[in-house]
């Protein structure tokens, strides 16, 4: 019987021995932790969001078994990333924050209050993360904001950045005794920065740690935009910003916005904005809109002059039309006059001169009739340039046969090609053809200044071959014309601008001085309205051979 009260009392005393080793140990490693936390140290992310949540379940949502509430929220925290987990654990904090401000007791705590309790309870000064900072005083939340900004700004120059550019951006901690390695680092340790301000109260700190942040940006701009532009250099710290938002989402805009006092003036200037106090705000939309109002005076002004002075151009462009116009009828008639009376005199009269003046007059009627035909000929190209750049450029479309067009002016211009002693010959391929619809004056312009030019520009004994072809393809008709000479050419660099108004080749002038420039640019517009195209082939010093495309009915 005694026997076995003494085993009872010695399991009863072991029991108790092994409960009070346990409870010790617990206790032992609960003082532990609250000593450090006290100790100017940091403890992880993920120690304050546990410290955090078991301290909130037991104490505010005032449930059992907190440990184990604890576990379960964790289950769904370790399946997001770090930016994700924080976010999602101040939605969870919030939730209960709210549901416990709704409660009705008199001994409830503002919402202020209540974190104020859980900061000095959880030492939330001593979180490393983003999650701690909700229940930081304002100055500090600003501090660890600065601190975060600067180690994605630290991170992405170090990526970017060359590693002279880099060890200069980072000399600025070499002033707080701070060395930082180029290597081996991917954040600065602020733990140790801010144990170079340890014996300052928290303000202090705050000033020392803005101080060093605005003088790292500061020295990152200058040696970004010396190693890589200012665009990309601009670029990065838009970045940074872009991604410190995105972290910080549940600290509010308004905090977040704060970090822009360490960016050098000039970057993110949409985002300053939101950091100007009211009525700086409204001096500067007043200033603003001031200078605004006074530009778009000086804007009207100038739009009033610019109208008075449009309506200036536009009265001298019709008077110079009209001017125009009139010169060209009046001269048009005399000169043809000339050119029919030097023509007459040429058949007429030349035959009964005596031998030992005809040459003499026979060079001064060539001259007359020559220089008249240019000057008809300048004349009809100015005015037909004229009509386009008026937009009173019309084509009277009509069926017609190209052939005969060209027969016309062939048989027109032959008396010319025979006074220059040069061969012109018409040659169909085929002895019927397609219609065309045709402005049958604008082609016989077209032909007219191709055989003008072939036959200016062909030295005597030369030929000057016209051919006109039908082709089809895709069920398509086209029917084109050749005018080909054995002229001086075209030099290769001259073709691109051959079609170009007033444009003349270099030989062209010293074959024949006098010109406008102006044919091949109506030739081009009065094919291309037909829906045609203008080929040019040339070989310097052998042939020109143009080529215009027109469609078939």
């Amino acid at each position: 019987m005694i026997d076995k009260f003494v085993i009872e009392l010695n399991t009863f005393y072991t029991l108790g021995f092994v409960l009070f080793v346990g409870a010790a140990v617990f206790f032992g490693l609960r003082l532990a932790v609250l000593f450090f936390r006290h100790l100017n140290l940091r403890y992880s992310a993920l120690g304050f969001e546990r410290a955090l949540f078991t301290y909130v379940i037991s104490n505010v949502s005032n449930k059992k078994g907190p440990w184990r509430e604890y576990k379960e929220l964790q289950k769904t925290l370790d399946r997001l990333s770090p930016t994700q987990r924080d976010q999602e654990a101040a939605s969870i904090y919030f939730q209960i924050e709210d549901n416990y401000l709704l409660q009705k007791s008199r001994h409830k705590l503002s919402r202020e209050g209540l974190r104020t309790k859980i900061f000095k309870a959880c030492s939330a000064q001593k979180a490393d993360g983003v999650f701690a900072m909700i229940f930081l005083p304002q100055h500090l939340q600003m501090l660890r904001l600065y601190e975060h900004f600067v180690d994605i700004l630290f991170v992405k120059s170090k990526l970017l950045l060359s590693a002279e550019s880099f060890k200069k951006t980072i000399s600025v901690f070499s002033q707080i005794n701070y060395p930082v390695k180029f290597s081996g680092e991917e954040s600065l340790k602020w733990r140790i920065i801010e144990k170079t301000f340890s014996d300052r109260d928290y303000e202090h700190q705050f000033e020392e740690i803005k101080k060093i942040s605005t003088q790292f940006t500061a020295k990152l701009l200058q040696y970004s935009i010396e190693d890589i532009g200012t665009d990309r250099a601009e670029n990065l710290f838009r970045e940074a910003y872009q991604e410190f938002k995105q972290r910080h989402l549940f600290i509010g805009p308004d905090m977040i916005a704060q970090v822009l006092h360490i960016i050098p003036e000039g970057i993110l200037s949409i985002e300053r904005i939101s950091i100007l106090p009211k009525a700086d705000l409204e001096e500067a939309v007043r200033s603003r809109t001031q200078e605004l109002e006074s530009a778009l005076g000086k804007v009207e002004e100038q739009r009033k002059l610019l109208d008075r002075a449009l309506a200036d151009l536009q009265r001298n462009d019709v008077l110079k039309t009209e001017f125009i116009d009139v010169i060209s009828h009046q001269f048009r008639t005399p000169l043809s006059v000339i050119r029919w009376h030097s023509e007459l005199l040429e058949d007429n009269v030349m035959p009964y001169m005596p031998s030992d003046k005809a040459d003499d007059i026979k060079e001064s009627i060539k001259a007359l009739y020559t220089k008249s035909v240019f000057l008809i000929d300048l004349l009809e190209d100015l005015f037909d340039v004229l009509a386009m750049e008026k937009e009173s450029f019309l084509l009277n479309k009509q069926p017609c046969q190209l052939w005969e067009i060209i027969t016309d002016v062939c048989n027109e211009m032959q008396k010319d090609a025979v006074k220059r002693s040069i061969k012109l010959s018409f040659d169909k391929t085929s002895p019927i053809f397609s219609e065309a619809l045709l402005d049958k004056e604008k082609i016989a312009r077209t032909v007219r200044i191709l055989l003008r030019n072939a036959i200016q520009y062909t030295p005597e004994n030369g030929s000057v071959k016209v051919n006109i072809i039908e082709t089809a393809s895709d069920g398509v008709k086209t029917i084109a014309c050749s005018i080909e000479d054995t002229g001086i050419g075209i030099p290769a660099e001259e073709i691109p601008n051959l079609f170009s108004r007033f444009h003349r080749a270099a030989n062209a002038v010293r074959q024949v001085p006098d010109g406008a420039g102006v044919g091949l640019y109506l030739v081009k517009k009065f094919v291309e309205g037909h829906g045609g195209k203008v080929e040019v082939f040339s070989e310097l010093n052998k042939g020109t051979k143009f080529v215009i495309s027109l469609p078939a009915v």
